[in-house]
Parts: C-alpha cells; structure tokens; sequence
C-alpha cells in the first residue's frame, strides 16, 4: 500500500510501500523550494496582521475573495473558501520557515486588540481596579476568539469548540504572562539602576536618583508632583508624603550645609504662617477697611453715604394707614415710641412729602422711620433676652415689614444701611463669634433677617476673629489647628464667607498650611530617633501613600519591598555634598528632577505593570496554538 505523506500546502504525495524514511526525506528536502527571499520581512508582517485580527486574517482574506467573486459575477462562495484556505496554507508555511518571527509578530499585534478588550472590562462590576481578574476576563475573551479565528473546523459547532479551548487557555495564562513581564521589567530597572550609579555618581546625580525613587515611593509621577508643588508658592516636595518626610527626616538629621538648608527654609516657612492666614482671610472675605478698630469710622461713613439718596427718594412717598397698620399703632409700646418721634419732629410734616400737605389716610415715611429707631432704642435699653425687649422687637419687625411691603424704596435703602448701631452690633457679633461655645445654629438665628450692610458689618468682625485665632498660636507654632481641627470653628467660620467657594477656598489653604505644619514636625520637631521611627510608621502605615506603597497596607506581593527600599536606602553613607543637593531638590523651588526617557519605562512602578499586562495580551496567541496543536 502507497505510504501518504500530507505536505505544507495541503497536498499529499506518495511513495511506494517499500520506500524508506532515509528516502523520503531525502526526495522531499531536494524538492523543497527555496526560501523566498524578503521572507524575513513578510513573515512578521503575516503574525502580526495574524495577532491584529485575532486569528481571523485568514476568514478576511476569504471575504476580500468573495467580494471580489461576486463583483465578477463568480461563485462567492467557492471564492471564499479558494481565499481562505490558500490563506491558511501561507500562514502554515510563514509558521513552519519562520517560527520565532512569525510568532513573536503574532503576539505584538495582540497587543492593542488586547489593551482595548482589557481597558472594556473596567465597565463590569467587580473588574474595576483589580488587575489580576481583568486580566483573566481579558485572557478568556482574547483565547476565545483566537481559538475560534485558528479553528480549521467548518461547522459551528467545532468553531465553538476552538473558541471555548482558546478561552480557558486564554484566562490560565494571562495572568502568568504578566507576572513574568512585570518581573522582567523591574529586574530590568534594577540592573539599570545599578549600571547607571556606576557612571552617574556625582553629588547632583546622587540627589536626583535618591528623590526620583522617593517619588516612586509615593506613587508618584513627576508629572503629579510638580502640580502639587505649583499649587502653593510654600509648596516644596518635603512635603509631598511620608516617604519623601523620611528622606528629609534623614537630611536634617545630619549635621552639615543640607541640615541648614532645611532647618533655615522650615523655621522661615513655619513663621510666615500667620500672616499667609490673616492675608489668604482678606482676600477671600473681602475686607477693605484694614483693622476692626477702623470700622466704625469706615463702613459706617460708607454706608450712610451710599443710603443717602435712596432715603431721599423714599422719604418722598407716603405711608398709607391700612388695617394692619392701625392695629399695630394702638399698641401701647408703638404709641410710646410715636410720643418720642413726635418730640423730633414738627407734627406738621405727619403727612406725606415731607412737611407738606398730604393725602388724608397717610403718612410720611420718614416719621415711621423715626418711630422704628425709636423702637430699636427702646429694645436695647429693655436689656437684651428680656420679655419687654422681645416685645419691643416684634413691633419694630411688623413695623419694619410694613414699611417695606409698601415702600421698595425705603426697603433698598434700609438694606443698604439701617443704622449705626445695627452695623456696630452685627461687626461685634462676629468678632466674638469664635468665643464661648456658639453653635451653627446660634449664629444662624442670629444673622437671619441681615441686611446687606449688617453682613458686610459680621464679615468684617468674623476676620477680626479670625485674625485673633492665628495670633493666640504665635509666629513658630501652629495657627491652623484652631481653625481646621474642630468642625465647630470650621461651621462657624463658613458663615463669614460670601459664597461656598469662597471658603472651600480658605479651608483648602488652612489643609495646606497644616500639611507644612506636619512637614515641619517630622523633620525638625522630633529626635533623631523619634523622628526615624516616626518616618518609618508613616512608610509602613501607608498614610497617603499611592502606587506600589498603598500596596504595603493592602499586602500585594512586592510593594513592601518598595517602602523597605527607601528605608535601606536612608542608611547607606551619603557625603556631605549629596546630603547638600539632596536638601535643595526638597526644600528649595528648583526644578524636579526628569528621569531619562528610556529609563522610566523600566523604573516606573505603573509602567512595569503596563510591561507586564502587554505580555500578558501577546502570550495568549501562542499559548492557544500550542493546545491546539497538542490536541490534534
């Protein structure tokens, strides 16, 4: 019986039964053809159209045939499957002659197909966030389809096979490709680092590469930590998170020029402090009047000033006497405060116009006025809380309520300045706001109802407070724990500002000042002992920290030896020089340093899992052809 020998091309030759193994190579290898040349050119460029399309370049090759057929009137399905297989017999031979190009371009062009279908997965619930079974979600779908793509078989049901084989192959092997690229990549940036400290030993390179992985440490780009030192002209990279805290921990711990450096710009730094405050409250408060004391002979000139004409034009309109207003001037009290007014003006100038004669039924604004400061006086003199006071004060509101209602006029100008007293009150109720143990909801009964003047007027006291909180602390301590560490103080101080951001963004400043304060206390306020071991809690606690350092609280493979890494590299012996450039890299507003653009690819912390995610995606293709051939 004829031996039958299937070739590459998916022909089949034959031999006589008697021929021998030695003979049939033999025949084969002189038929063979020669190696086409530019093969080591269009061989990666087939694996790689092969990765692209995710083991469907030869179905597409098929369809192109078909278009074609069908454009010519031919059999497009016959043209099909022509295209097809004559596709498949090319990509069998590229794989035979060029295993390791053709192999290596299949898994590069997997990588983008690969990253999209890994960066859809973060839409479903539960993948967000977690590497690993993104990856395998990832490595199942990218095996399915390579499975069902390199599938040879023609019915369904066999392509369903290939696709659910590809997908367990894809979603076991994923996740081992990563860690194995992950793994390469920091090797490689070990090496690299080694190699580079051999020829880059100056103090200047020194201090660059030790605040680069302090950086790393942190979890942060430089990108990042040049926006958040920008974002503050007091700003410095000391204070960018524990890690970098250490590293200046260690710094000022040791005598010489960097210590100096340190110690110099964090006492100078800690001493500005209250006036950043006082001048950040001004600003964003709005005061314009310059010390509480200067206030009274101000805004109150101002004011009146402003209110002026409107009183005028007010005082021109009358008031009409309606049933409200009846009832409210047989009030004993209201018609003791009519006795005063009356003894202030002419009783001629009752009647509206000002003096001259007016309409029967009503009266003139400017006399009701009268008869509301009255009131007020009568109130205040009652003693404030008393039962004769509060009286006094409901018939000056409906009074006052009236007088609006009726005249709009007179409400604009009353908003705008209702009284000398009314001014002096409201600016003495802020400034002693922070006093006693006033509540939100005491100052908020208290305000409701201020008119425009009357706010302005508390604003002006509450920056007086304010100003007096940041005094009490003195010019080396702490001035913003009195105003960010009790949520009280922080509700009260919010009444003071205009608007909510107008205080988010004085708070934010204050969170700004008490971050240098805790720059300030690693550093300088500790012992040398006390402050190593605080630096340690701080890198092994994780306290702010992002990237691989997080990872030492969550407990990740390999983040602890990050933080353990800077905590080794703070007891090598560092000269007195690099200590010196060290200290003006954190402490002084210089120029981070910028890692060398090859470099950072194996440096990086995100970019070793960027390396090993992409040879996750380019293991797949591979790994499912090899189960498929093991299979057949």
């Amino acid at each position: 019986m004829p031996i039958r020998v299937d070739m590459p091309d998916g022909s089949v030759r034959t031999f006589p039964d008697d021929a021998t193994p030695e003979q049939i190579t033999a025949v084969l290898s002189a038929e063979a053809p020669e190696e086409p040349s530019g093969a080591w050119l269009g061989d990666p460029v087939r694996g790689a159209v092969q990765g692209l399309t995710l083991g469907f370049s030869d179905e597409i090759a098929g369809l192109v045939g078909a278009s074609g057929a069908l454009l010519s009137g031919d059999d497009a399905g016959e043209a099909y499957t022509e295209s097809r297989d004559m596709r498949r017999r090319e990509l069998a031979e590229t794989q035979r002659r060029s295993p390791w190009l053709y192999g290596g371009a299949q898994g590069a062009g997997a990588l983008w197909p690969g990253a999209r279908i890994y960066k859809g997965m973060s839409a479903i619930k539960g993948l967000a966030g977690r590497t690993v079974p993104r990856l395998m979600a990832t490595g199942a779908v990218e095996g399915a389809a390579f499975g069902a793509g390199e599938s040879d078989a023609e019915s369904t049901l066999g392509r369903l096979a290939g696709a659910g084989l590809g997908a367990a192959t894809g979603a076991a092997v994923a996740p081992i490709g990563y860690g194995i690229g992950k793994a390469a990549s920091e090797g490689l940036g070990y090496v690299g680092r080694k190699i580079g400290e051999q020829f880059m030993s100056s103090p200047e390179d020194v201090a660059k590469r030790t605040v680069r992985r302090a950086l790393d440490a942190e979890g942060l780009t430089l990108g990042a930590a040049r926006d958040l030192i920008d974002e503050s002209p007091e700003m410095v990279a000391a204070d960018l998170g524990p890690n970098m805290r250490a590293l200046a921990n260690y710094v000022a711990d040791r005598q010489g020029p960097g210590k100096k450096i340190a110690t110099e710009f964090l006492t100078g730094r800690q001493a500005g402090q209250q006036m950043r405050i006082e001048s950040k409250a001004r600003e964003t408060i709005g005061d314009k009047w310059g010390t509480f004391n200067e206030f009274t002979d101000n805004i109150v000139s101002a004011r009146r000033a402003q209110a002026g004409p409107l009183y005028e034009e007010a005082y021109q309109q009358g008031i009409r006497i309606t049933p409200g207003m009846q009832d409210l001037m047989r009030a004993p009290a209201f018609q003791t405060a009519v006795g005063r007014a009356r003894r202030n003006l002419a009783n001629d100038i009752e009647l509206t116009g000002g003096g001259g004669p007016g309409e029967p039924g009503m009266m003139s604004t400017r006399f009701f006025d009268l008869v509301k400061r009255e009131l007020w006086d009568m109130e205040y003199a009652a003693g404030k809380g008393t039962n004769e006071a509060r009286l006094y004060g409901n018939i000056r509101r409906r009074l006052v309520g009236e007088l609006d209602t009726q005249n709009p006029v007179y409400a604009q100008a009353r908003n705008t300045f209702a009284g000398a007293s009314d001014l002096e009150d409201a600016a003495t109720l802020g400034r002693d706001m922070l006093r006693g143990q006033k509540t939100l909801d005491d100052m908020s009964r208290q305000t409701r109802g201020f008119t425009d003047g009357e706010m302005e007027a508390f604003r002006v006291g509450a920056l007086d407070a304010i100003v007096r909180q940041t005094q009490l602390a003195g010019g080396t301590h702490d001035a913003t724990k009195r105003l960010v560490n009790s949520t009280r103080a922080k509700q009260l101080i919010m009444q003071a500002f205009p608007d909510a951001n107008a205080y988010d963004d004085f708070i934010e400043m204050l969170e700004r000042e008490a971050q240098y304060v805790t720059t300030n206390q690693r550093v300088l306020g500790n012992s040398a002992t006390a402050g190593r071991l605080s630096a340690q809690q701080d890198i092994e606690a994780g306290e702010g920290m992002t990237g691989l350092v997080t990872d030492v609280a969550t407990g990740m493979p390999g983040a602890y030896a990050t933080s353990r890494a800077i905590q080794r590299m703070m007891q090598r012996n560092f000269s007195a020089e690099d200590l010196e450039e060290i200290s003006k890299l954190l402490f002084g507003h210089i120029p981070l340093p910028q890692r060398p653009r090859l470099s950072k690819y194996f440096l990086d912390d995100e970019a070793s899992k960027i390396v090993g995610r992409a040879a996750g995606y380019a293991t797949v293709p591979a790994t499912v052809e090899t189960v498929r051939d093991l299979r057949q």
